[in-house]
């Protein structure tokens, strides 16, 4: 049946391409214009072609075996070489082979395992693969939350590690600094960070600053640009992909204005204390450097007995800062000394803390700090000693990669200020270590200088669903 069918189409097929003969022939090359080399001669086709290149549209169904590539069930239409041209509606079975290109339209079922995410999978990250939480099944797993970021297939643990220990929330949009910025941690209204809207969420900590969390797709900040945060709250980014940092980010104290989560719940000792005024003379002390993780330097010393303000003491040490559940930043140092009714140098504020963290990839090439502010240089003309710089603050990063070969993470002390002599202040500590003093005074007339803040904490882990390990 199938051979006296496929000879009957053919007949017909041939009757209708080729009316005219010509000359023999061996290529297409040898025959006249409107003609083609057919079985060894030149044929004029008037219906179409037998073989060569044409359109047809047709219905039917049918089965078959042949040589080709394809996927999909549809309509569509298409070129092709082949044997015939035909036009009908019927049902059939035949044998052939064939080459065409072809548009069509078709449904097929979602293949666990292809790597893409399609119908009711949750996740696919290819054949046969069980990847950071999507299952070999193409479910996410319990306790993680998953997404593609940059192209690549991410997922994130429900609880991070780490001081916050906030769980991430819907992911927002992605977060694309390419200028400068400054944003307010004060509120939880809806505001804009580079351009972008977010609805952050306010959390509590005890004895200490309350978290300003965000939760964004990627976040980058672009060489050049300066994301600046200020306010009382702490800022926590939860980002749901990777963290490009190319530019900068500062909660870093500004001269007396905290950092973002400062001085909140500083021990009494953890704040410089001020300077004071020599009893036999008319020179006054400088002030204590605040402190966190590294002790504030003390305030220079005037006279014979009139000692500097005290640095705070290292109240936390680095591993206590995330086991005690709260973030905080450094403390504040002490005012100098001041003489008669001049206003005594304010101590600097203290740095303020930051919380990064992201299901895949943080890089950074630029700079994040959390330095504690500069100790005021006492006013000329008077006999007072300079305000003692602020404590660092501190800086949590989580990533399951990180590529911070050419950034550079800080959280210094505040240096001292100078007297009003110009005695020098103590520098402020790099981070984690402690600050130096301010040089004494010991002239009848001048002030000290105030102590150096103490550095403060950076700390940095690879996280997996229940841990977080330094990297």
């Amino acid at each position: 049946m199938l051979a006296r069918l496929s000879a009957a189409l053919l007949a017909v097929s041939l009757s209708l391409a080729c009316s005219v003969t010509l000359e023999p022939c061996v290529s297409d090359a040898e025959c006249p214009g409107m003609t083609r080399c057919l079985e060894g001669r030149c044929l004029l086709l008037d219906a179409g072609p037998g073989e060569g290149e044409g359109e047809g549209e047709g219905e039917g169904e049918g089965e078959g075996d042949g040589e080709g590539e394809g996927e999909g069930e549809g309509e569509g239409e298409g070129e092709g070489e082949g044997e015939g041209e035909g036009e009908g509606e019927g049902e059939g079975e035949g044998e052939g082979e064939g080459e065409g290109e072809g548009e069509g339209e078709g449904e097929g079922e979602p293949v666990c395992g292809d790597g893409a995410t399609e119908g009711p999978e949750q996740c696919d990250v290819g054949p046969g693969v069980a990847y950071d939480g999507c299952a070999i099944d193409c479910s996410i797993e319990v306790g993680h939350s998953c997404g593609l970021d940059m192209g690549s297939f991410v997922c994130w643990p429900l609880a991070p590690t780490g001081a916050a220990h906030v769980s991430p929330g819907s992911a927002a949009p992605s977060v694309h600094c390419t200028g400068d910025a400054l944003v307010s941690t004060d509120s939880g209204v809806s505001t804009t960070v580079c351009g972008t809207s977010v609805t952050p969420r306010l959390f509590d900590q005890a004895s200490a600053a309350g978290l300003w969390v965000v939760d964004t797709g990627t976040l980058r900040v672009d060489a050049g640009a300066t994301l600046r945060f200020q306010g009382s709250r702490v800022p926590v980014f939860l980002v749901h992909g990777h963290a490009i940092i190319d530019g900068n980010i500062s909660v870093a104290a500004a001269l007396h204005q905290p950092g973002p989560g400062a001085e909140a719940g500083c021990p009494p000792n953890g704040f410089g204390k001020s300077g004071m005024k020599d009893a036999s003379s008319s020179s006054c002390s400088g002030g204590g450097g605040g402190a966190l993780v590294g002790k504030g330097g003390d305030g220079g010393d005037v006279g014979m007995s009139t000692d500097g303000g005290e640095g705070g003491f290292s109240w936390l040490e680095g591993a206590d800062v995330l086991r005690a559940g709260a973030l905080r930043g450094g403390c504040s140092g002490g005012a100098g000394g001041a003489d008669g009714g001049w206003l005594p140098a304010s101590g600097g504020a203290g740095g303020g803390a930051l919380q990064l963290s992201a299901s895949g990839i943080i890089r950074i090439t630029g700079t994040i700090t959390a330095a504690g502010g500069m100790g005021t240089t006492a006013a000329a003309g008077a006999n007072n000693g300079g305000g003692g710089g602020g404590g660092g603050g501190a800086i949590l990063l989580e990533a399951r990669v990180f590529d911070t070969a050419l950034g550079t993470l800080i959280a210094p002390g505040g240096n001292g200020g100078a007297s009003s002599s110009a005695t020098r202040g103590g520098n402020g500590g790099p981070t984690g270590t402690s600050g130096a003093g301010g040089l004494d005074e010991q002239s009848a007339e001048g002030g000290a200088g105030g102590g150096g803040g103490g550095g403060g904490l950076i700390h940095a882990c690879i996280y997996s669903v229940a841990t977080c390990s330094e990297p």
